[in-house]
């Protein structure tokens, strides 16, 4: 039997790209470009797999730079998931 989980990249979204990484100032950018329209969102994982934060970006198109505020958050690696919640890009993230 074949436990494999397939993972469907989104693929209307190019240059995903998270700065500064590693992040010391508890602020971190999140870029993208989409090619149409799409509604997305951000989730923000810890280590162990625990939802730590969620942003709901909405309608979106184009090039978009979003600053997302860490605080909350210990240092750490974090993932970091763009979806629009069928297909996903995921990227790490240390916090210092």
């Amino acid at each position: 039997m074949d436990n494999s989980v397939a993972v469907k990249e989104l693929s209307d979204v190019t240059n995903y790209v998270i700065f500064p990484n590693p992040t010391p100032n508890k602020m971190v950018n999140i870029s993208f470009t989409t090619s149409r329209t799409t509604d997305l969102s951000i989730s923000i994982y810890n280590s162990v797999g625990q939802n730590v934060k969620s942003v709901q970006l909405g309608q979106v198109n184009g090039n978009i730079n979003t600053p997302i505020s860490l605080n909350a958050l210990d240092a750490g690696m974090y993932l970091i998931e763009l979806t629009d919640g069928q297909r996903t890009i995921t990227q790490s993230l240390i916090v210092r």
